[in-house]
């Protein structure tokens, strides 16, 4: 399994590098080798997963017999919970930690509730909590949780010592013959029977203070609908509405708690204080890992599902009970999820893990470029974007595989220069953003690989966005790879035009002059007066009228026009930020010029003046005119 090295665990804005592992066709259907082995372990995954339905339910009808809706609710908010469904489906140890739990948690329930002696029950309810332990860390929520259920049974029941010796012996024995090994085994190799300090290592300890509200918010995102590395999810209107009705549902089921509490009903709330303690043994579990790790995934409490889902469906309708018109509001909530869960798949995850996408012809609007990296991979063709003030660039590069690499190749996306204000963040990934190995390349693949490149900044006026692009290896400090032409000539780089970027909507003041070729002069300004030997800046503010197949230049010349001026300064527009064949109607884009004065110019007034001009030195007219300039007016030079 190539690790990416550039994955982004938790960041949801970007929409590359989602997965932590290079893919490529080998994984294809029909699986092969690891392939195959993978997802015969994600079905024994789901097997498990499904095994965890009926012990919710269960529980809910053990706990809540008089409400059966109840039972059948909490266990709609496990089977249409988005990301459970989508963890539960993963090779992962929470597979077999939540039904274990769940199974465990709904036979202590049931010990609660019946009558005599149930010594079989707690001998089973053991068995669980070891194997849940031996699952992962926080399946020992049973152990403490079935101590409690022993001891209050015990007091409420009035049961002999000896029986209570003999239900506690048969609910501890197979838990600690199940797992004790397990935690002996790590206190003699770690020092630490929980091995927690060999797994921070390898996590990587927690750096500074938490952010308590951001991660907490996290925490309730990911366990309802965020995916891969909690990287993927729904817009974030849907993440603020799970994070608000979780925390209703919570407050309604406190609510509920706090009302049984003043009736003195205590059989209902010994029920719910189960519950609440069950929750709260995972949260603190939680917290605590998360103290040591940055590690706020609310997959983690997926042990607690059952309850969690109790509390909150009790909540909910807690709070909606009193009025008959918002009563099917709770089945309403649930059928959203339900919904969301059979949407997720196409509309999250799998554009997210799309990688690239076979071409058969390159679009005509592409544009070509033919380059050859090392003797691997070529880029045929990229076709440019366009971005508003606020928007993303979007650009594709259309790459043709020459034959496999003997080790991945990541590619470099990074910005040449500044386009007049705008930036655009530099990206390393791997081709199929982030997702395609280049040791899995075929000779005579082509594909696309698009990107959305997120833009900081707001150009003035119109601006185009250059990028450096090529590959490096190994991915992480390692020398690009050599590229070479398309008539085989060495390139220092290769550096395409990947789109133009929009400036800010409209400039204040009308036109000094008609226009003067596909332009027109908005705006000019200059000092009035500047000393000898010193710099001139003058600006310019220019709305393109038309397109044009010119390279224009702009010069700006001090002194009479019709004689060779006496300092100038001529080039690219917007210092090359904004080439002529991006212009188009409406666009607008400002040009400085620094013209550095002669110190033995004279003291005196001189005109400036301001023009267009073809590299074979083809002025441009000004309409109506016939002139080849715009004059800004006159600036009164001083001596040294």
């Amino acid at each position: 399994m190539p690790p990416n090295p550039f994955a982004r665990p938790g960041d949801l804005t970007s929409d590359v590098n989602k997965n932590v592992a290079l893919h490529g066709p080998g994984e294809a259907f029909p699986w092969q080798g690891p392939a195959l082995s993978a997802h015969i372990w994600r079905f024994i995954s789901v097997v498990l997963a499904a095994a965890t339905v009926p012990a919710v339910y269960g529980l809910g009808r053990t706990l809540f017999p008089h409400r059966p809706d109840w039972a059948a609710g909490a266990t709609l908010l496990v089977v249409f919970n988005p990301a459970f469904v989508f963890n539960m489906a993963r090779v992962s140890n929470d597979a077999l930690v939540v039904p274990l739990t769940t199974w465990g948690l709904w036979l202590l329930a049931r010990t609660w509730k019946v009558k005599g002696w149930p010594g079989s029950m707690f001998g089973l309810a053991g068995v669980f909590a070891g194997l849940a332990a031996l699952a992962k860390l926080s399946g020992l929520v049973l152990l403490p949780l079935g101590l409690t259920v022993l001891l209050a049974r015990a007091a409420r029941d009035r049961q002999p010592l000896k029986e209570l010796g003999v239900c506690l012996s048969l609910f501890v024995a197979p838990a600690v013959l199940l797992a004790g090994w397990w935690f002996w085994r790590n206190l003699g190799l770690y020092g630490d029977p929980t091995g927690l300090n060999v797994m921070v290592e390898v996590a990587g300890p927690r750096q500074g203070s938490p952010d308590l509200l951001g991660e907490a918010r996290g925490t309730v995102w990911s366990y309802w609908v965020l995916f891969g590395w909690m990287n993927i999810g729904p817009d974030p209107a849907v993440l603020h509405a799970v994070e608000g009705l979780t925390v209703l549902g919570l407050v309604g089921a406190a609510g509920l708690t706090t009302g049984v509490l003043t009736r003195r009903d205590p059989d209902t709330l010994s029920r719910l204080v189960g519950l609440w303690a069950c929750l709260g043994l995972e949260a603190g579990a939680f917290i605590r890992w998360t103290a040591l790790t940055p590690a706020s995934d609310g997959r983690l409490l997926y042990p607690a599902a059952a309850p969690i889902a109790l509390l909150l469906w009790a909540g909910w309708n807690t709070l909606t009970a009193r009025w008959r018109l918002i009563r099917p509001i709770p089945w309403l909530l649930v059928g959203g999820l339900g919904i969301l869960t059979f949407v997720a798949p196409f509309r999250y995850i799998l554009p997210a893990y799309a990688g690239p996408q076979p071409v058969l012809q390159i679009p005509a609007a592409a544009r070509p470029v033919n380059a050859t990296f090392g003797d691997r991979l070529r880029l045929l063709a990229y076709e440019p974007g366009k971005a508003e003030p606020g928007e993303p660039l979007r650009v594709s590069l259309y790459w043709e595989c020459l034959g496999p690499t003997a080790e991945p190749w990541a590619l470099f996306i990074h910005q040449v220069g500044d386009a007049a204000g705008a930036t655009v963040p530099n990206l390393d990934t791997f081709p199929g953003r982030g997702m395609m190995s280049t040791t899995d390349c075929v000779a005579g693949y082509r594909f696309a690989d698009r990107y959305t490149l997120p833009v900081n900044g707001i150009p003035e006026g119109a601006a185009v966005v250059r990028l450096r692009v090529g590959f490096r290896v190994p991915p992480v400090g390692g020398d690009p790879v050599p590229v070479t032409g398309p008539s085989g000539e060495p390139l220092e780089a290769l550096i395409i035009e990947a789109g133009k970027v929009r400036g800010r909507g409209g400039v204040v003041g009308g036109s000094l002059g008609p226009a003067i070729g596909p332009l027109r002069l908005l705006t000019a300004s200059m000092p009035d007066r500047v000393q000898g030997g010193r710099t001139l800046t003058v600006t310019t503010v220019w709305e393109v009228l038309r397109p044009t197949g010119e390279d224009w230049r702009i010069f700006v010349h001090l002194g009479d026009p019709d004689r060779p001026p006496r300092a100038q300064s001529d080039g690219p527009p917007a210092a090359g930020n904004f080439p002529a064949r991006w212009w188009e109607p409406g666009d607008t884009f400002i040009d400085r010029r620094e013209i550095r004065l002669p110190s033995d110019l004279s003291p005196g007034r001189y005109p400036v003046t301001v023009g267009l001009y073809t590299p074979e030195g083809i002025r441009a007219t000004v309409q109506a005119s016939g002139l080849t300039y715009l004059p800004l007016g006159e600036v009164e030079v001083s001596g040294n």
